[in-house]
């Protein structure tokens, strides 16, 4: 069965006879196995015959374990400070500290570090094993600093042990804090039960400085540059490309012009812009004033070259026909957004005949006051006037050279047949141009 043996764990043990062909197998246990299986300490024996031999063995099992309180890991927030105590250990062991040489139950520890403790006894060692750790999770900012103008600022707390949480002052809860304003900020690192701060403060001063967009100016430049008023009374020094260090620039020709605005903190902008100038164009639509005869339009031609076109009834056309008395007014744009006008006076004059008579195609001369006569019911007065009108044989039924009257529709005192009657008129116009034209004339009764 072996040699004796004493355990240190609880006793689980298996034993048995060499061989299995003996006539007869008895253990102190009373089993009759050729093994058995034991949990407890004690003397055990077997007993085996094999014909006339009888075969005896005896083992002794002992159980002597070694027992104490594990002494568990411990955080620290700053220093070591503490006493490790073996307690609860098993009666007639010993106790020996490694790192220390000490046999001590209790031992003061004032450095963190792995501490190896053994406890034993004649038979049996138990080990056990303790850390001490200090929680390095000290964040650091880093110094205050002073920021110009718009800025975008990392705060970062550093790199801290596993498990460490962040708090920051606006309760965001990762490593780094992205900030574009300036203030105070603070961070809290913890882990466990340890709590580390640390603060920064974040200064700005803003310069501020637009000069707005570029220009174009028609015909001449006339403006002033504004670089704005100092901000929150700091004192603000101006440089102008033109000699100017005031806040605003008076500018009276064309080009690019820059400036640069710094505060007492050594802040500072800079901005450019440029101006650019054009002739205006020129724009005729006529004479101040124009007389035209009745019913004689004339037409008003600003002229080509331009984007636009605005009349001042609203309408963009480019060539504009008019035949009444009153105002006209035109406002023309170029390429480069300058701007011309030009107005003429219209007056029809209702004394100056027509350049065109108009000669109707029928009249119905029955008596009902409407289109008795051809071809108007007042005379026509055109210089040179003549009309005169025949009928379809060619026999010339009127003739206005002989009467100031106009035709009602009757020859030699009686009424003409329903039929087309050939007109020939001729006049001069209003602006002098003699005018030839024919053409028909229907009675209808």
């Amino acid at each position: 069965m072996g040699k004796d043996v004493v355990f240190c764990k609880p006793i689980k043990q298996v034993m048995s006879v060499a061989f299995t062909d003996y006539s007869s197998i008895l253990w102190s246990t009373g089993s009759k196995s050729s093994f058995i299986s034991v949990t407890a300490a004690g003397t055990y024996w077997v007993e085996a015959k094999y014909g006339n031999c009888i075969l005896r063995d005896t083992i002794k099992l002992g159980y002597n374990p070694v027992s104490f309180t594990p002494i568990p890991d411990s955080l620290f927030c700053d220093v070591v400070d503490v006493n490790l105590e073996i307690k609860n250990r098993s009666p007639k062991s010993k106790i020996l500290w490694h790192q220390l040489a000490d046999t001590s139950a209790k031992v003061h520890i004032a450095k963190e570090g792995k501490y190896v403790v053994q406890v034993y006894n004649a038979n049996c060692t138990l080990t056990d094993t303790v850390n001490l750790t200090i929680a390095r999770i000290t964040p650091l900012l880093g110094a205050d600093v002073f920021i110009c103008n718009s800025f975008v600022h990392t705060l970062d707390a550093g790199a801290q042990p596993p498990g460490t949480n962040y708090l920051w002052s606006d309760g965001s809860t990762n490593r780094k804090l992205i900030t574009t304003d300036p203030g105070k900020f603070w961070v809290r690192t913890q882990l466990k039960q340890c709590f580390k701060y640390d603060t920064m403060q974040i200064s700005n001063s803003k310069v501020i400085l637009e000069l707005g967009p570029g220009e174009h100016f028609c015909d001449s430049v006339n403006t002033v540059l504004d670089a704005g008023p100092p901000a929150n009374g700091v004192p603000t020094f101006y440089a102008w490309n033109t000699g100017d260090v005031t806040q605003k620039s008076e500018i009276n020709k064309a080009g690019r012009y820059w400036v640069t605005k710094s505060d007492s903190f050594g802040c500072k902008s800079s901005d450019t812009i440029i101006f650019t100038m054009s002739i205006s164009p020129t724009v005729s639509i006529g004479n101040d004033t124009a007389v035209i005869c009745l019913r004689s339009p004339i037409k008003l031609t600003p002229g080509s070259g331009f984007t636009s076109y605005l009349w001042e009834n609203g309408s963009n056309v480019k060539i504009r026909e008019v035949e009444l008395t009153g105002k006209y007014y035109i406002t023309v744009t170029d390429e480069m957004g300058c701007k011309a006008s030009d107005t003429i006076v219209v007056i029809t004059n209702p004394n100056l005949l027509p350049n065109k008579v108009y000669i109707p195609n029928a009249f119905t001369p029955n008596g009902d006051g409407l289109n008795d006569v051809f071809p108007y019911e007042m005379p026509v007065l055109q210089s040179e006037y003549n009309l005169k009108i025949f009928n379809r044989w060619g026999e010339k039924v009127y003739d206005s050279d002989n009467t100031f009257a106009p035709w009602d529709g009757t020859t030699k005192s009686s009424d003409s047949q329903l039929d087309a009657y050939i007109w020939v008129v001729v006049y001069k116009g209003c602006d002098g141009t003699r005018h030839s034209d024919k053409g028909t004339v229907t009675i209808i009764r």
